[in-house]
Parts: structure tokens; C-alpha cells; sequence
């Protein structure tokens, strides 16, 4: 499943790292907005991650 995920976030990371380059953008701009997209992506899934434990702990007490 997480080869799954990882397929799925790559297809998020590309579209929106190409609305965020111009045509004109160089190879290393469009590398640092993926980059970016990609660091963005991952803090919000572990964000959300951090959530759900929360609240998973909160239930059990």
C-alpha cells in the first residue's frame, strides 16, 4: 500500500510543482518546486498522521 501512496504523491507533487513553473522555467526551478511541493505534501501527511494518534489516545483515556 505505501508503494501505492508513494505512485499517488508523485502524481500530486508533479501537477502541482508545473502550476507553480512558468513554461519558461528552467529544469532547476522545476526541480525546487518539486521539492518544495514535495516537503509541503509530506509535512501535512505527517501532520495529519499526528492528528489521528491524538485523537486515537484521547478515545482510549
Amino acid at each position: 500500500m505505501a508503494k501505492r501512496d508513494d505512485i499517488n504523491m508523485e502524481k500530486t507533487v508533479q501537477e502541482w510543482a508545473d502550476r507553480l513553473v512558468s513554461e519558461q522555467g528552467t529544469a532547476m526551478d522545476k526541480d525546487h518546486a518539486r521539492q518544495f511541493v514535495r516537503g509541503v505534501y509530506r509535512s501535512a501527511q505527517d501532520d495529519l498522521l499526528d492528528r489521528n494518534a491524538q485523537a486515537e489516545y484521547e478515545r482510549e483515556e
